[in-house]
């Protein structure tokens, strides 16, 4: 793995660490994540997993409310 890369996935665990985990918004997790704009961020999620950091945000609730058997 090149440092480039290996780079660009630590930057992207830590935004969405802060994005998933600690509730910041996308603009805050961009920041947390080293992204220089909201918009690099946004659209390296696109890239990586096909969905937006809303979308994936969605996606985490749903797989929780599904786990906690419907249970709000």
């Amino acid at each position: 793995i090149e440092f480039r890369e290996y780079l660009a996935q630590i930057r992207m665990q830590h935004a969405l660490d802060a994005l998933l985990k600690q509730g910041k918004s996308v603009e805050e997790a961009a920041k947390a994540g080293g992204f220089p704009s909201k918009r690099s961020f946004i659209a390296k999620c696109k890239l990586s997993y096909n969905l937006t950091p809303t979308q994936l945000i969605e996606q985490q609730k749903n797989h929780i409310h599904s786990e906690s058997g419907g249970l709000p």
